[in-house]
């Protein structure tokens, strides 16, 4: 799976979950099949081979992780939503960028309002998160599409503050040249 020869590595996962009896090596076979699946963007089997492994509670959480992903690639932004949400309310080491990402997922969804209290929730939670930057260019977006130019350009401005401190300088380009079109626009 490492070496992206995933065609093969499913296939080897295949002849190890073949075996019977389970062979011990059995839910880490089926893990790199649903890893495989999953970089060969078959998003619906790689969800039903995560699925495989939900009793197995050395990968529980980051089968939990995987299938919400899935449900986001494919497009289904309120189910991958709902799966986010479940993973950022847990002690999951997953959590914070799983807050981030229910707050993307939400906004793809249309869900703008719940997006930005999802937003402002990572914030409150997370003020110096790894994903603060990814957060307040959501509420910004928001912000801007209600007409509140001058709260999306504060929130852009705590975007470009947090991608500087995490050494994005193109995100931070982007955010200074919205900031500059919402001044603008005001």
């Amino acid at each position: 799976h490492s070496l992206g020869r995933h065609e093969e590595s499913l296939a080897r996962a295949a002849a190890v979950l073949a075996i019977t009896p389970r062979h011990r090596l059995h839910d880490e076979a089926g893990f790199a099949r649903a890893e495989n699946l999953f970089v060969l963007h078959r998003y619906d089997e790689a969800e039903r081979a995560y699925g495989e492994l939900a009793a197995a509670p050395a990968y529980t959480e980051k089968v939990q992780w995987k299938v919400a992903w899935c449900h986001y690639l494919r497009g289904d932004h309120a189910g991958a939503a709902e799966r986010f949400a479940a993973l950022a309310t847990g002690a999951s080491g997953f959590a914070e960028e799983a807050l981030a990402m229910q707050a993307l997922a939400l906004l793809e969804a249309g869900q703008a309002d719940a997006a930005l209290a999802t937003a402002d929730r990572y914030r409150a939670r997370h003020a110096n998160g790894a994903f603060l930057d990814r957060t307040e260019r959501i509420a910004a977006r928001v912000l801007r599409e209600r007409g509140d130019l001058a709260a999306a350009q504060k929130r852009l401005d705590r975007a470009a503050a947090a991608a500087m401190g995490a050494e994005r300088t193109a995100d931070v380009r982007g955010d200074r040249l919205e900031q500059a079109e919402l001044a603008y626009l005001q």
